[in-house]
């Protein structure tokens, strides 16, 4: 009877000493993947008043009036203006804000190869200081789990995070207050 808890209590000692190592691991493992991510655009994101978004599903124009965020529809000469899910906005510009590359590829000669000479998904952001940060975002790197994107048209690529373009594939109807 001893035996069989002293083996137990072994067998329990090895698995909590196997859970540790793995936790210890993973964290080592994430603290170099970050280490490794190069900061590609930075910005404040209180200081974006309006910004356009292409993508797939078309073209959104949002803008800051005062301290929401609406969509500016133009029909004919008019422009309406609709209130949308400031949760959903803010998703899209805190993605937006601090850009972080996990490979760069400099000096590119052919954008094509990398889905960049025609974009899935082009994001301008106006600043306060009139100044326009753009993001455009090519094709999927299965092999990386990233997206190729350039910032402001360079001939720079980088592999940017799949969450950005999560965030910023959505249409005029996802972005309504109360579609969940």
């Amino acid at each position: 009877m001893k035996r069989q808890k002293m083996k137990l209590m072994i067998i329990l000692g090895l698995f909590l000493v196997l859970v540790l190592a793995t936790f210890w691991m993973k964290q080592l493992q994430k603290k170099e993947e970050s280490a490794d991510q190069k900061s590609v655009l930075s910005l404040d994101k209180e200081k974006v008043v309006s910004f356009t978004l292409s993508n797939q599903g078309g073209t959104l124009d949002l803008k800051k009036s005062g301290k929401i965020w609406v969509l500016e529809k133009k029909k004919d000469k008019q422009t309406n203006q609709i209130r949308v899910d400031q949760a959903k906005v803010q998703k899209i510009l805190e993605q937006c804000s601090d850009l972080k590359s996990k490979k760069v590829i400099q000096d590119v000669k052919n954008l094509e190869q990398y889905g960049l000479s025609k974009p899935e998904m082009t994001i301008r952001l106006k600043m306060q200081d009139q100044g326009i940060q753009t993001v455009e975002i090519g094709s999927y790197s299965s092999d990386a789990s990233a997206y190729y994107a350039t910032v402001d048209e360079g001939k720079t690529v980088f592999l940017m995070d799949a969450s950005i373009e999560e965030a910023c594939n959505v249409t005029e109807k996802d972005l309504q207050e109360g579609n969940g």
